[in-house]
Parts: C-alpha cells; sequence; structure tokens
C-alpha cells in the first residue's frame, strides 16, 4: 500500500512526531479455509488484509476498499 497523500501532507508539518492514526484489518477466508494475503509495497512481505482510512471514511468501508 502507498502512503496516502493526506498522510504525506500531515507528516511534512509534523516532521517525525508521533502520529496516532485509524487502521483496519480484514481476515478474509474461502470456502476452504484459506487466508486471503497481500504482499506489502514497503516490505515486500506476505502479510493480512489492512490500510488507514481516508479522511471521513467509515472503517467498515475502508475494510472493503482494502479488501478489493
Amino acid at each position: 500500500m502507498a502512503t496516502p497523500d493526506f498522510i504525506r501532507t500531515l507528516r511534512a508539518s509534523a516532521g517525525r512526531q508521533l502520529l496516532w492514526l485509524p487502521g483496519v484489518t480484514a481476515i478474509v477466508f474461502d470456502d476452504e479455509g484459506r487466508v486471503l494475503l497481500g504482499r506489502r509495497t514497503d516490505t515486500r512481505k506476505w502479510s493480512v488484509i489492512g490500510g488507514i482510512p481516508d479522511p471521513g471514511e467509515q472503517p467498515a468501508a475502508c475494510a472493503v476498499r482494502e479488501v478489493f
């Protein structure tokens, strides 16, 4: 997942200051009990699906967006 533009803007003004950001994670199983994983763009490692909601976005909507 690429860093959203609104996070880059926050980071530009906050510097290295700690940012508290909401996040979502979705565990998706198929009919055979396998778990959907995604490859991270920063580390290239496999992980469960997750992300940061856009400003004003509900967590459930963010989880659906990240899964797709």
